[in-house]
């Protein structure tokens, strides 16, 4: 695996060295340090119980390739077994993109991987446009301040945790748990601004093998009764059916009812589903038969609230008024 960046402490919290500052978080995290090359710096190490090689070249990044090769040769690298992270001005700040393959998008460091390889996956991190356009220069190289690099940390951040998805799951699924489409969302946040005095949106879902369905018609048609706009999903709905309903209903809230104990598996895998899919602003509730020791673990991972048997739905009701994000 090879990051772009310039070597040097000038270039060090400069949008041009994303991808260093995502081998320094695996350095980090896995406590291990550098060893060197004539043209590199690397580390070698297991990810995913896979072997793997974390490359910082240190020859300027219009030179990477050069790097490259020397540690495919060395190493005996399988060249379609490489991953590539950079920064990408095209991207928002934030955001990020993994491709199986592509164009260098006039990216020196790319052009330069090229002349040895094209198979190889990239991850671009998103450092976003400067201001002015014959600016460019100075906003990829100059150092950022403390709160432009909390907001870039946010790209090196999802660059890490694509890495790690590439090598436990595979390019593919790991595309499509990262890869958020822009223009979905920037579509989401127009309607929203257009909607603010419309209803709010409630899918009501029924994930897992539950029979039944009772309780769900319940907080239904009082959610109804309240003024909200609801969608019942139905019986029996996998998280992958109730995160494109509510993708595709744009709602505000997912409502989620379960009695099978599978509350555990299923209310998670519905939050990384919708999120992954870039609906940060949607809440997550949920309800049902849940012990209450089961509650913290559901909130840690993502559910706003939990709603056991015999609450008032007035509360249910008021908590979605209190906590949507108009």
């Amino acid at each position: 695996m090879s990051e772009f960046g310039n070597p040097g402490k000038q270039y060090e919290r400069t949008r041009h060295n994303m991808g260093y500052d995502v081998i320094d978080m695996f350095s980090n995290n896995l406590n291990l340090n550098f060893s060197s090359k004539s043209t590199g710096e690397y580390i070698k190490c297991k990810i995913e119980k896979k072997d793997v090689i974390l490359l910082k070249p240190t020859t300027f990044m219009n030179l990477s390739g050069k790097a490259l090769l020397e540690f495919i040769n060395f190493f005996k690298i399988d060249k379609n077994k490489i991953i590539v992270i950079y920064d990408d001005k095209d991207l928002d700040v934030g955001t990020i993109r993994i491709r199986k393959n592509g164009s260098n998008g006039g990216h020196n460091g790319i052009k330069s991987i090229e002349q040895v390889t094209n198979q190889f996956i990239r991850i671009r991190i998103g450092i976003g446009k400067p201001k002015f356009k014959d600016d460019m220069i100075n906003h990829v190289i100059a150092k950022v301040s403390n709160t432009e690099y909390d907001e870039l940390k946010k790209g090196i951040i999802k660059g890490y945790n694509s890495v790690i998805d590439i090598l436990k799951y595979g390019v593919d699924i790991a595309m499509n748990k990262n890869n958020i489409n822009i223009n979905k969302i920037n579509n989401k946040k127009e309607k929203r601004k257009n909607k603010m005095d419309k209803k709010i949106k409630v899918l009501v879902a029924k994930p897992g093998l539950d029979g039944h369905d009772r309780g769900a018609k319940v907080v239904a048609r009082a959610l109804r009764d309240a003024g909200f706009e609801v969608v019942y999903t139905g019986l029996r709905r996998t998280p992958e059916q109730i995160a494109e309903a509510a993708l595709q209903e744009d709602v505000n809230v997912i409502a989620m009812s379960i009695l099978s104990g599978a509350h555990p598996h299923l209310f998670p895998k519905v939050v990384d589903l919708v999120r992954a899919e870039g609906m940060n602003d949607v809440l997550i509730i949920g309800g049902g038969v849940i012990p209450e020791t089961d509650i913290p673990a559901l909130k840690k991972a993502g559910i706003s609230e939990v709603f056991t048997p015999g609450t008032p739905t007035s509360e249910l009701v008021d908590y979605i008024k209190a906590h949507v994000k108009a």
